[in-house]
């Protein structure tokens, strides 16, 4: 909670758009039960939000473990706040997700801010730029026109030739 208040008190510096978060669901710790890790999770996320909606920012938790969007639509819909958003971490849902990208963005899409873009071979987190593994960025691209849903971009590369190799990748779909 402390680390994350601070984040959202030198924004006022940096003025981002969108303030990413992991929202902390893992199936493991929580035995597969939403509803226990849902109750700490507001106990946590309610304050937050308040922040930043009294300063004006979005927070956007990002999938990272989920398999389905069951949790983070739970808890979406639970603090319900045009300042309380969702980022899609395409490398995450590559390897973590048995939910089919459309039903992501039909269920996600309406709050939906920013995207994280980087790929990878569906076994480890590996940060390859856009193409490289075997993320469906075509389908990303068309599913994000056909529901009209026009986020942030980040790319995240783990390597400096990946940065430019990513810039690159992505010109195709938004430059």
């Amino acid at each position: 909670m402390d680390r994350f208040s601070k984040t959202i008190h030198l924004a006022k510096i940096f003025g981002p758009k969108v303030i990413v978060f992991h929202a902390g669901y893992e199936k493991w710790k929580f035995d597969g039960t939403i509803d226990l890790w849902l109750k700490s999770s507001l106990d946590t996320w309610r304050p937050l939000v308040k922040e930043a909606e009294d300063q004006g920012l979005t927070l956007a938790i990002e999938n990272i473990y989920e398999e389905t969007p069951a949790p983070l639509v739970a808890l979406l819909e639970e603090i319900e706040s045009p300042r309380f958003r969702f980022c899609l971490d395409t490398g995450h849902h590559h390897i973590f997700s048995k939910v089919p990208l459309p039903s992501w963005l039909q269920t996600l899409g309406k709050y939906l801010s920013e995207i994280h873009l980087h790929d990878n071979h569906g076994e480890m987190d590996e940060h390859l730029p856009i193409g490289e593994g075997g993320f469906d960025f075509d389908q990303l691209f068309a599913l994000l026109s056909q529901f009209r849903l026009n986020p942030v971009y980040t790319l995240e590369p783990h390597q400096e030739d990946h940065l430019f190799r990513g810039l690159q990748a992505v010109k195709k779909y938004i430059g």
